[in-house]
């Protein structure tokens, strides 16, 4: 089944306040994949590009200072209870307690991301989830509330209704 993805559910319910342009797109892609040879030792260091290896550098340092045991990196799973699916950056653990862990090169903390980590939470089963986020260096958000899964829902709930109601609605695939 082809269930929509938690990205889509949210902007489309809560659009980001201004488009990103794609240059910083491409960046946040470039990141993610500098991230994940190296969690896989295939990264070919001698051929990164420099602009890259700054996030590297700090990443092998956050994961070292916080113990990050990578379980998993760009796992998709699929909900059949509520019909969402949703793409995990990386699940974790840490001091062996169990993180869905979003990385974000973004310029500007999103009210989104809480949603967003709370739907992977729930659909990995983990403990805990936090975001990692570029201001710099890395910097280690948890999330807790717990407003945000069920604020999630609700988000699916208009999505659902949208989509059967609203001739006019068109969900787009966002790529945050």
């Amino acid at each position: 089944m082809n269930y929509p993805t938690v990205t889509q559910i949210i902007y489309s319910v809560i659009p980001l306040e201004f488009e990103p342009e794609d240059k910083y797109l491409l960046k946040g892609k470039g990141v993610h994949k500098a991230i994940e040879l190296y969690i896989k030792g295939t990264l070919d260091m001698d051929n990164l590009p420099q602009y890259f290896s700054e996030y590297l550098k700090d990443f092998v340092r956050i994961q070292k200072e916080i113990n990050l045991e990578i379980e998993s990196f760009e796992e998709r799973r699929i909900d059949e209870k509520y019909k969402f699916s949703g793409q995990a950056d990386v699940v974790c653990k840490i001091k062996n307690t169990r993180y869905v862990i979003d990385i974000k090169t973004g310029k500007s903390l999103c009210v989104q991301w809480k949603l967003q980590l709370a739907a992977y939470q729930y659909l990995f089963k983990t403990k805990k989830r936090a975001v990692l986020y570029w201001d710099n260096c890395w910097k280690f958000i948890e999330y807790n509330s717990l407003l945000d899964f069920p604020a999630f829902l609700n988000c699916l709930s208009l999505y659902n209704y949208r989509l059967k109601e609203d001739k006019t609605f068109n969900p787009k695939t966002i790529n945050c």
